[in-house]
C-alpha cells in the first residue's frame, strides 16, 4: 500500500499544500483523535489539539498536547499562535452548517486560505 492509497480524500495533500512548512505551534481545532497530528508535525510544526469532546481528547493525548475548548471562543489570546488548521470538522456539524466545511488555515500574518474542496 502506498502513501497515496492512505490519502484517498486528499486530506494530507491538502494539509501540505495549504499549511506548508513552518515552525512553532499549530493549533488544530476540532482535532478529534489527533489523526492528523503527524501530517502537521512532518511539515515542521508542533501540533496542539483542541476539541469540545473530552472523550476524543483522551485518544488524542497520545499523539499531541491537547486542550478542551470551543473553536468559536479560542482559549488563546489573539495572535498567540502562528497558525491554526481545522480538518474534517464538518462531519460533526449540524446539518446545513457549512462553517466547518473543508479546511481553513489562518497564518500569523493575518492571511487566510480556504480549501475549496468538499469532502463527502
Amino acid at each position: 500500500m502506498t502513501y497515496g492509497d492512505l490519502d484517498r480524500l486528499g486530506i494530507r495533500r491538502s494539509i501540505r499544500e495549504l499549511l506548508g512548512r513552518g515552525t512553532g505551534p499549530c493549533l488544530e481545532t476540532g482535532c478529534g483523535t489527533g489523526a492528523y497530528a503527524g501530517a502537521v508535525r512532518e511539515l515542521g510544526w508542533t501540533p496542539v489539539g483542541m476539541d469540545l469532546s473530552s472523550g476524543m481528547l483522551e485518544y488524542a493525548r497520545s499523539r499531541l498536547p491537547v486542550v478542551r475548548g470551543d473553536a468559536g471562543r479560542l482559549p488563546f489570546r489573539s495572535a498567540a499562535l502562528p497558525t491554526v488548521v481545522s480538518v474534517m470538522v464538518h462531519t460533526d456539524m449540524p446539518t446545513g452548517d457549512e462553517r466547518g466545511a473543508g479546511m481553513v488555515t489562518v497564518t500569523g500574518d493575518g492571511r487566510t486560505d480556504r480549501a475549496r474542496a468538499t469532502f463527502r
